[in-house]
């Protein structure tokens, strides 16, 4: 990688025009910040990928040849095997011929200098029902990683204590237990791409394996 790493980009406004903020990752011991609602998503779509250990928004910049401005990818990403991904997150809209170009060459920079990796991520990886309804839910999904399966795994009996969404709040059980359930839910509802709303009435087929 470069020698030399600016400080953190600069918060300021999206050209996407939308709101700005930070959000709280599972992944991450810090809020990370968000300039557009687009991002936000791309943020909770790494939050539930398994393969995703942990990620760093606008963390890093650096000089490219041919490029006027130093590079910040979007996210710096650590996924499993150790393998670092830097992002950039760009609707399908904005990808106009001029940055289809810079992203080239920041994509053969990164790989000729780094044993890193680059991508401009779109929306074809957003799945928006189960964007959706993953806010719908309101859950707390750092409860929806790794303990949250090992505790399901050891207590398998509770999975057949409800079979839709609404009979958690209803079954006979500790609101630890509840919470736990809760999160394998949201777990799940991150991984699968969903055609319909979620209801109360959504059966849930459990795979915890």
């Amino acid at each position: 990688m470069p020698s030399k790493l600016s400080p953190f980009k600069a918060f300021e406004q999206s050209s996407y025009k939308n709101l700005k903020g930070f959000h709280l990752s599972p992944s991450s011991n810090k809020p990370q910040s968000w300039d557009s609602h687009f991002e936000k998503k791309h943020l909770l779509v790494m939050d539930f990928d398994p393969e995703c250990l942990s990620y760093a928004t606008q963390a890093i910049s650096f000089p490219v040849p041919g490029v006027t401005e130093r590079y910040t990818p979007d996210a710096v990403c650590i996924y499993s095997g150790r393998r670092v991904l830097l992002k950039e997150f760009k609707p399908k809209a904005k990808l106009t011929p001029e940055l289809d170009e810079k992203y080239k060459a920041i994509g053969q920079y990164v790989d000729d200098n780094t044993n890193w990796s680059f991508e401009v991520v779109t929306e074809h990886v957003l799945h928006n029902t189960q964007i959706k309804n993953f806010m719908k839910l309101k859950i707390h999904f750092r409860w929806a990683k790794e303990e949250v399966l090992r505790f399901l795994l050891k207590n398998t009996e509770l999975l057949g204590v409800v079979t839709n969404i609404g009979a958690i709040q209803h079954a006979a059980i500790s609101q630890q237990e509840k919470f736990y359930l809760w999160a394998g839910v949201a777990y799940q509802f991150g991984m699968v791409d969903f055609n319909s709303p979620i209801t109360a009435r959504t059966p849930i087929n459990w795979s915890v394996v």
